[in-house]
């Protein structure tokens, strides 16, 4: 192989080659019923039992710790209070903490 053949199979390569990314921990879950995009840290949960999850949120630019009461349909967090659904995405939250346990 010549140096212009090689000088292309690497262009060839580089130009058909898949980065690898990190993947992100944040998986997305909806919109909100305000509007606002609702993300969970699927890295953050940690599981007391199967209807007690501790697990991080982002509701728009905001980061919150929560718990989850999975038999109960609803989520705690600190500072603002006991929730349940008010939005397609913060069911998809629940359904998405509530069955990594």
């Amino acid at each position: 192989m010549n140096v212009k053949h090689f000088l292309t199979a690497i262009a060839a390569t580089a130009l058909t080659a898949t980065p690898v990314l990190a993947e992100s921990p944040w998986a997305y879950m909806g919109e909100s019923s305000s509007g606002e995009s609702v993300y969970v840290n699927n890295r953050s949960m940690v599981f007391r039992n199967r209807n007690y999850i501790e697990f991080t949120y982002q509701i728009g630019g905001e980061v919150i710790q929560a718990v989850a009461y999975c038999d109960e349909n609803r989520w705690y967090a600190s500072g603002y209070g006991t929730y349940s659904p008010q939005s397609r995405a913060t069911q998809n939250m629940i359904n998405f903490v509530c069955s990594a346990g």
